[in-house]
């Protein structure tokens, strides 16, 4: 391995500053995705980052070229119910993929990546969400080693290589007259329109008919309302202004007699469309207006020529009417050496399935006992 530098990001306006750099190695990277973006990745930590640490690990050649980053941040949570330090990636709960960031000519990076990690003793448990099944980090030897995994979601796709005829002959037939009833009640209630909106001069405004929507739905009685979390607000508003700068942003709406029924917030990135959340306002359930806004988004993609509508985190059997490609992402778990660490890897991923196994067997016997 040719001589290399890190360098542990601590400090927000050294982060500030990576800005083009970070961009340029994404570019070059195995995984270029729009939830490693510095602009998603940085207006996420503007928004979430009280009582979190950075520990961003920045890795240089010898011509101080930046060919690897770990984008990580610290802070102290509970790992079943016990206080621990934990280290995790930016973007947390609100990325759909999340990745160490390596320069494709310089695969032997993810290799000092994780020597940093592992020699490190300023955490317990680090906790790696959404990690793409094609990650380096899912079958890295030397990470293997140390950590845990298991399934964390699945992410249904549609694979845009036909014309939108010929794709929509491919879904089943009782969808098909589904989506026609749909449209057909929708026609009843008014006039119907979907709308395609990606650059405006009023953002502020969309944001907060999307963030109304979004309140009005019934996501938000459900208690799984976005835009509830103020911060989630704050973050959005900051990264959509980046997306204008970029040409990333797409929303969808479904309007009835010329009032957004349904919404769609979504982005374009490298040629393929990420749904990323949707909302309806319940009057008009009976239409099924998400589902008629996704395939109206869908058949645009089509029509646009795009690669790809990713549908991202959530396999649900809505979404699975218009594919069965499916990815997976995982949740890798790495415990550091000390004790308490150890057993709580011991617990969670020894003891905890023998547990849960005998409990489910002694259910059913129950269940049995019952019956006869």
């Amino acid at each position: 391995m040719n001589r290399v530098s890190t360098e542990l990001i601590k400090d927000e306006q050294k982060f500030k500053d990576l800005r083009s750099e970070w961009g340029g190695l994404l570019k070059k990277s195995f995984t270029d995705s729009i939830f490693l973006t510095w602009e998603w990745l940085y207006s996420w930590w503007l928004a979430y980052s009280n009582e979190k640490d950075l520990n961003i690990i920045c890795v240089r050649s010898e011509k101080n070229e930046l060919i690897g980053i770990a984008p990580l941040f610290i802070h102290r949570a509970q790992y079943y119910r016990v206080p621990v330090v934990e280290l995790g990636f930016l973007g947390d709960k609100a990325s759909d993929r999340q990745d160490f960031i390596v320069d494709k000519m310089h695969p032997e990076v993810y290799e000092v990546l994780i020597g940093q990690i592992l020699k490190a003793r300023n955490w317990d448990i680090a906790r790696l969400e959404q990690v793409p099944e094609w990650s380096a980090l899912s079958s890295h030897e030397q990470f293997t080693k140390a950590y845990e995994s298991e399934i964390a979601s699945s992410l249904p796709f549609v694979n845009i290589a036909s014309d939108w005829e010929t794709y929509l002959k491919g879904l089943p037939k009782k969808f098909r007259k589904d989506l026609r009833n749909k449209y057909n009640i929708l026609k009843r209630e008014g006039e119907w329109n979907f709308e395609y909106f990606t650059n405006s001069e009023d953002l502020e405004i969309e944001l907060e008919k999307i963030f109304q929507l979004e309140m009005d739905s019934k996501k938000m009685g459900a208690g799984y309302a976005l835009f509830a979390d103020i911060r989630a607000q704050d973050f959005h508003k900051m990264f959509s202004k980046y997306c204008l700068e970029n040409g990333w942003l797409n929303i969808s709406y479904l309007t009835l007699n010329g009032n957004p029924i349904s919404y769609l917030i979504g982005y374009r990135y490298n040629n393929k469309y990420l749904a990323y959340n949707i909302a309806y306002v319940p009057e008009y359930y009976r239409a099924s207006p998400g589902k008629l806004l996704l395939h109206e988004t869908i058949k645009h993609c089509f029509e646009n020529n795009l690669q790809e509508f990713d549908f991202l985190r959530g396999e649900t059997y809505i979404k699975n009417l218009w594919s069965e490609n499916i990815r997976t992402n995982y949740r890798i778990v790495l415990f550091n050496r000390g004790l308490k660490a150890k057993l709580l890897k011991a617990f969670v991923f020894s003891i905890r399935p023998i547990i849960k196994n005998q409990l489910s067997h002694g259910c059913l016997r129950c269940l049995l006992n019952r019956k006869s």
